[in-house]
């Protein structure tokens, strides 16, 4: 992805669910299975938005990674 692309896809630290849809479909997927999020459960952008969001501070703490693998995904696509 060019940088217009990084400013196109801007990602908070507690991200909503509108910033995780405007994610290309290949790459939120890529992003998913390299967090080790659940397979078990439905993991689209408002489940993430709502787990980010929720105030909890072990959530917020434990999944910041998450966010900087997702930032530097995003910089590294080749969308």
């Amino acid at each position: 992805m060019s940088l217009f692309d990084v400013i196109r896809y801007p990602i908070s630290d507690a991200p909503a669910s509108e910033e995780l849809a405007r994610l290309p479909e290949d790459l939120f997927m890529r992003w998913k299975i390299q967090a080790n999020w659940p397979t078990s459960t439905i993991i689209d952008p408002d489940y993430l938005s709502n787990w980010y969001r929720k105030g909890n501070q072990q959530a917020n703490s434990s999944r910041k990674p998450d966010i900087e693998l997702l930032r530097k995904m995003i910089r590294e696509s080749d969308e």
